[in-house]
C-alpha cells in the first residue's frame, strides 16, 4: 500500500485511491453584513462561500445547511479549492526536492482533482476573523496543509480574505462586489524543514443569472 506522501520511484508507481470517509466538523455558519447589501455568509467547512444575497436574492448556488455540503457537495459549491484546483495526470507531481517524484490521492479514475479525496474544501479551516484589508471591512480564513496531505510535499498555511461591498459605477447604477484573495505561504520550523510544493487555488462558486426585474428607479449590476 502507498503511504501518501512517500517518495516514489518512476519505476514503483502505485496510486492509491479515495475511500468513503465521514468528516465530523462543527456545523456553525457565520453571517456577516446580514442587515445590508451586499450581504453574505460562509461556512469553516472549506471557507465556502454560502450566501451572496443582491436585492434580496442569494446569487449563488447552495444548500441550506452545513451538514448537506459535508454529504452531498459533489459539485465543491463555494468552496476554496486546493491545495491544486486543476486536474494532475495520473495523480503524480514530478522533479520536486531534488527531482523526486510524489504519489497523490487519486480520486477522478487515475488522476487527482480538486485537491484529491479531502481537498481544502472539504477541511475546516479557522475564522472567520473580522479584519481590515487594504482599509475596507473584510472577514479572513486560515488553514494549515501538513506536510503529506493527499500526498503533496511541504506543509503550507493558506490565506483567504472576502471582502465585499456596493458601489455607484453611474447614476443610479450600483455594483455589488466580493472580493476573494488568497495567500499561500511554504512553513517549517527551520529552513531545511521548507519543501518545495505545488499551489493552485480558486474558489468554485456557481453563480446564479437569473433575470430579475430592477427595483424601481435603482438598476444593479454584479460582476
Amino acid at each position: 500500500m502507498v503511504i501518501p506522501g512517500h517518495v516514489l520511484a518512476q519505476s514503483s508507481f502505485k496510486p492509491f485511491y479515495c475511500r468513503p470517509r465521514t468528516i465530523d466538523l462543527p456545523a456553525s455558519v457565520i453571517m456577516s453584513r446580514p442587515d445590508q447589501e451586499p450581504s453574505f455568509s460562509f461556512l469553516p467547512l472549506g471557507a465556502i462561500i454560502q450566501e451572496f444575497r443582491v436585492g434580496g436574492r442569494n446569487i449563488v448556488q447552495n444548500f441550506p445547511t452545513p451538514d448537506l455540503y459535508r454529504h452531498h457537495n459533489s459539485p465543491y459549491f463555494g468552496e476554496t479549492i486546493g491545495r491544486v484546483a486543476n486536474r494532475i495526470a495520473r495523480a503524480r507531481l514530478h522533479h520536486l526536492n531534488g527531482g523526486r517524484t510524489y504519489q497523490l490521492a487519486a480520486n477522478e479514475g487515475p488522476h487527482a482533482l480538486h485537491g484529491g479525496c479531502i481537498g481544502w474544501g472539504k477541511r475546516e479551516f479557522e475564522g472567520p476573523t473580522p479584519v481590515d484589508r487594504d482599509g475596507r471591512e473584510a472577514v479572513l480564513f486560515l488553514y494549515v496543509s501538513p506536510d503529506g496531505e493527499e500526498g503533496y510535499p511541504g506543509t503550507v498555511e493558506c490565506r483567504v480574505w472576502y471582502k465585499a461591498w456596493t458601489e455607484e459605477v453611474e447614476e443610479g447604477v450600483q455594483r455589488a462586489v466580493l472580493e476573494m484573495e488568497y495567500e499561500v505561504e511554504m512553513a517549517g520550523e527551520v529552513e531545511e524543514e521548507v519543501e518545495e510544493t505545488v499551489v493552485n487555488v480558486t474558489n468554485h462558486r456557481f453563480v446564479i443569472r437569473k433575470a430579475q426585474k430592477p427595483a424601481k428607479k435603482k438598476k444593479r449590476t454584479v460582476l
